[in-house]
């Protein structure tokens, strides 16, 4: 989210693109934030005075935001216009991150179609092949949809895509592969795709030095961004 905005990738935003994101995440054009209420804001969460919101602060006023009870969101915005715009932006991570989860929810069960709660490598071979043309049409993204790929993956791909996710679960996730690349289960795959809501850096700057592996990695950046939110 933060990484959309920061549009010259400098690690922190300036008063113009943080405006952008009020503004794209807004409900309406009567919560979009004044240049003035920008400042205001900059001013609030700017820690180090540099005048530009670092990733870091931002982290930090969402997690405050939505770490807030229903009832005290509410009770904020009654503060000023400002907080009111605030609240309405926590609003809508929060219906972002519910239609994440609806989406992926989504997205699994179009390839669980008996509801087992794993796939098999063939399974998974098939999501990779066509997941992000399924999914741009199931978020209603605009413009052209990706192309599938005329051949599926590699079984050797595919393995490895399990492989990667189930290294990064307990094992009691896939404790029924001894491989632990043969099958996946849902809940590897909805923990490796929640961390990647929760992880804020760029696939670039992980230290991935196998290609492959670091394929896995951008795969699941475009896909986080397509389930949680409308490009």
């Amino acid at each position: 989210m933060f990484h959309k905005f920061d549009t010259d990738r400098s690690g922190d935003m300036d008063l113009v693109e943080l405006r952008k994101m009020l503004t794209f995440y807004s409900k309406d054009g009567r919560t979009v934030p004044s240049v003035l209420e920008t400042k205001q804001l900059m001013q609030l969460i700017d820690e180090d005075k540099s005048h530009r919101l670092e990733e870091k602060e931002w982290v930090l006023l969402m997690m405050y935001g939505l770490n807030q009870s229903y009832a005290d969101r509410k009770k904020l915005a009654g503060g000023s216009s400002l907080h009111k715009k605030l609240n309405n932006f926590t609003f809508a991570i929060i219906n972002g991150i519910n239609r994440f989860l609806t989406n992926l929810h989504e997205l699994w069960s179009m390839y669980d179609r008996n509801h087992v709660g794993f796939l098999t490598a063939n399974r998974v071979g098939d999501m990779l092949q066509r997941a992000y043309k399924n999914v741009y049409k199931q978020t209603k993204q605009l413009g052209e949809p990706p192309a599938t790929p005329k051949q599926p993956p590699s079984d050797e791909d595919v393995h490895l895509f399990i492989g990667v996710i189930n290294s990064t679960c307990d094992g009691k996730h896939h404790a029924h592969d001894q491989d632990g690349n043969r099958l996946l289960t849902e809940d590897a795959f909805t923990l490796f795709m929640l961390q990647g809501l929760r992880d804020a850096e760029n696939v670039e700057e992980k230290g991935l030095r196998n290609r492959k592996v670091k394929a896995v990695y951008t795969w699941r950046h475009k896909m986080v961004k397509m389930l949680m939110w409308q490009e």
